[in-house]
């Protein structure tokens, strides 16, 4: 789950880049890697890898639901 969801933002912001200059997918790897260092479950992980797409992108919370199920 968590290797989809990180493939998921990946395809997602391909190329895209942060205010900062780095790529967009540092903020939410680095979420991800805080949360498994705290033993967070899979779904805490995924929803810190997905915790921007919604407001970043084009994607309704409602496909995120539907693609990750409703605990995430």
């Amino acid at each position: 789950a968590v290797r989809r969801a990180y493939d998921f933002v990946s395809d997602l912001h391909d190329g895209k880049k942060r205010l900062t200059g780095e790529p967009y997918l540092s903020h939410p790897a680095e979420i991800a890697y805080i949360l498994a260092q705290l033993r967070m479950d899979v779904n805490t992980i995924v929803a810190g890898l997905l915790h921007d797409v919604v407001e970043d992108s084009l994607l309704s919370l409602e496909t995120v639901q539907d693609t990750f199920g409703p605990d995430v």
